[in-house]
């Protein structure tokens, strides 16, 4: 017996109604860092810990935010490469895959905490896995820590990081009770093929409202070309020049700073009267920002 196609686009459709379609900028951006390694947008952020933390604790914390904050617990599924990727809750998160603890080598102090930075945020994510890692660093000078967490652009940017880490960290003495564990979400059984077939869909949806509202349109537009002709040249000149800078496929990196950029790069550090520079920027009515 044959099945309804139908039927079984009903059922991609349904398989896809929990992922997040991701927005056009960060598809782009995951796109563009998988296919160059050099434009790879990798975000690593660094926190210095007064002293090493209870990893328990720390696992508690990260296993809370994974669960109210989605990005942490949803991996990209791309379809057919030209069906925009979506976000879904990865069947087979592990925690411990993402949150490692190290201890620093005996001899060694930060130089050791920017060289570990610098090879995470050379190495590219495992791309059937949320797109982050979170390593704890002891082992430091006057028994201090860093919390390094690795995130992909595509995925969060500096401010949601910033929030991430907000969530946690607690600021309160004495620390506030977070309350009940929230529940895990759902995983999400999708596949290339829901994605595909759904987005396909989705995209005959969309052109389907585009014509609809683009043959009510013609009658007005016609009228007001036939009234203005050499207005409406000139718009749609305008608007030709525009699509096709926005459709241009650039061959390389536009800007000339990222001309020169390679796969070999180094982290340092650099240090700033902090003081000094409140005090100027407060004397001429700014921040330090």
């Amino acid at each position: 017996m044959d099945s309804d196609p139908r039927s079984e686009v009903a059922q991609h459709r349904t398989a896809i109604a929990e992922a997040q379609r991701m927005t056009g900028f960060d598809s782009a951006t995951w796109r563009t860092a998988t296919s160059d390694p050099l434009m790879r947008s990798t975000i690593v952020g660094a926190l210095v810990l007064a002293s090493v933390p209870d990893m328990a604790e720390v696992t508690e914390r990260f296993e809370r935010v994974s669960r109210v904050v989605p990005a942490l617990r949803q991996r990209i599924v791309s379809g057919d490469g030209l069906s925009t990727p979506h976000l879904a809750v990865d069947p087979d998160f592990d925690l411990t895959y993402h949150l490692v603890h190290l201890a620093a080598p005996a001899g060694t102090g930060w130089g050791w905490v920017l060289d570990e930075a610098r090879a995470q945020s050379m190495a590219d994510f495992d791309h059937d896995r949320p797109l982050w890692r979170a390593t704890v660093l002891d082992g430091l000078p006057h028994g201090k820590a860093v919390l390094l967490l690795k995130v992909h652009h595509a995925i969060v940017d500096g401010e949601g990081l910033m929030l991430l880490l907000a969530n946690l960290v607690d600021f309160t003495d004495p620390a506030t009770d977070p309350g009940p564990m929230p529940e895990a979400p759902t995983a999400d059984a999708l596949t290339p093929i829901d994605v595909t077939i759904a987005s396909g869909v989705e995209d005959a949806e969309h052109s389907a409202s585009v014509l609809h509202e683009f043959v009510h349109g013609v009658a007005p537009a016609t009228l007001t070309a036939l009234r203005h002709p050499r207005d409406t040249v000139e718009r749609i000149a305008t608007t030709a020049a525009s699509l096709a800078t926005a459709a241009e496929i650039p061959t390389g990196p536009m800007s000339p700073i990222m001309r020169e950029r390679s796969s070999r790069y180094r982290f340092g550090t650099l240090s700033f009267p902090f003081a000094a520079m409140k005090e100027r920027g407060k004397a001429g009515g700014h921040t330090v920002n």
